[in-house]
């Protein structure tokens, strides 16, 4: 005889509260987009260019979307960033000695002025290990910071490094 996980009185159970739900719940309406209807402006998009139009008064102008909207980035480039990385952060001694070995992740915030700030380890290879990589990043020059709508706003980026003994 085959045994059901749900008998007869679970099943009336369930569905008597799910109608109970049903009932209660509010009107819904059709979802919306996040997109919103503007009678003063029409933008197209493309990769590079934003391209505004007034309407009443026919205006147009073309904006560089990279400059409206960008994320944080090192001042000297990603390239420049990986190798900054290598050269400053150190495997610590007793990670050697002890043979730590994994991947220390670390989220930090990029504020509007550029600074590294709030460093939190999303992962981590060992305390002393995740230390090093913290300092490394307090040490380094400014970013470049993103910018929504042209202006400087902070944002979160992360770094991962890895601790190998070869």
């Amino acid at each position: 005889m085959k045994t059901s996980i749900f008998n007869l009185p679970t099943l009336s159970i369930l569905f008597f509260v799910t109608f109970s739900l049903i009932i209660f719940v509010p009107n819904w309406s059709a979802a919306q987009s996040n997109a919103y209807l503007d009678d003063r402006y029409s933008v197209a998009y493309s990769n590079t260019v934003v391209e505004a139009t007034t309407p009443k008064t026919n205006d147009h102008k073309t904006i560089k979307a990279e400059a409206v909207n960008t994320i944080a980035t090192y001042k000297e480039g990603k390239s420049a960033f990986d190798n900054y990385i290598s050269q400053n952060v150190t495997y610590p001694e007793m990670a050697k000695t002890y043979a730590f070995e994994g991947t220390t992740i670390v989220r930090f915030k990029v504020m509007p002025n550029g600074t590294l700030d709030q460093f939190t380890v999303v992962q981590s290879t060992h305390p002393i290990c995740d230390k090093e990589v913290i300092k490394t990043l307090k040490q380094m020059p400014h970013w470049n910071a993103a910018k929504k709508n042209g202006k400087s706003v902070e944002s979160v980026q992360e770094v991962s490094v890895d601790f190998r003994l070869n």
